[in-house]
């Protein structure tokens, strides 16, 4: 069943977000052991705002039956990505959590994705944060996410899905272009994100 992310999910939403870009992540929210990726995660997506809110996020969720009880996958749409409200609420989920001491340094940081990550069209609706459990795998969950996010598209009147996804990363790749994706630009870190761990991205949209 996938649905709309709550807060209850936070806990396990926040791992799956890690696990959809850890390189990325780590190397831009990394700080210290208790300024990390991990534990700004569990913060951020516990917000009612801003780009990692769990408001932003839709959920593969298991049967009610499952004793588990574990979310399965997860990915995020951003109706209004670049929106200013948006990008205030992000701004201060980052000064709220690593303080006036550490936030320039990891905001700085941040401008590198900027280098590999591609702003979308405006009529097209970007996607990321795409991850499946890793027990989940090759059972077509990946798929119905996907199938989720093109009808939120469809559903808010965009003409397209628009994502970034790491070169290697080949699995990813192949569910895209096999739901209809195509790659459209391959973009590299510079020096500063060379050094701290980001990738060459593709580029990729979807037109419905």
């Amino acid at each position: 069943m996938i649905r709309q992310a709550s807060p209850d999910d936070v806990p396990q939403l926040a791992t799956l977000v890690k696990m959809s870009g850890k390189a990325s992540l780590t190397g831009v929210l990394d700080i210290s052991p208790s300024l990390c990726a991990s534990q700004f995660l569990l913060f951020a997506v516990a917000q009612d705002n801003g780009h990692f809110s769990y408001r932003q996020h839709i959920v593969i969720s298991p049967e009610p039956s499952d004793p588990q009880r574990a979310i399965q996958g997860c990915a995020a749409y951003w109706p209004r990505l670049n929106n200013a409200q948006m990008r205030e609420a992000t701004i201060r989920t980052f000064i709220h959590f690593y303080g006036e001491l550490h936030v320039k340094s990891v905001l700085l940081k941040a401008q590198y994705l900027d280098k590999v990550i591609c702003l979308p069209e405006p009529e097209n609706l970007p996607v990321g944060h795409i991850a499946i459990e890793e027990s989940a795998r090759r059972s077509g969950k990946g798929t119905a996410l996907l199938n989720a996010l093109k009808a939120k598209a469809i559903e808010l009147n965009r003409r397209g899905l628009e994502l970034d996804v790491e070169c290697h990363n080949l699995p990813a790749i192949t569910l895209y272009e096999r739901f209809g994706f195509a790659i459209t630009g391959q973009h590299f870190p510079c020096e500063g994100g060379k050094k701290i761990g980001l990738m060459p991205h593709f580029h990729m949209k979807l037109s419905l």
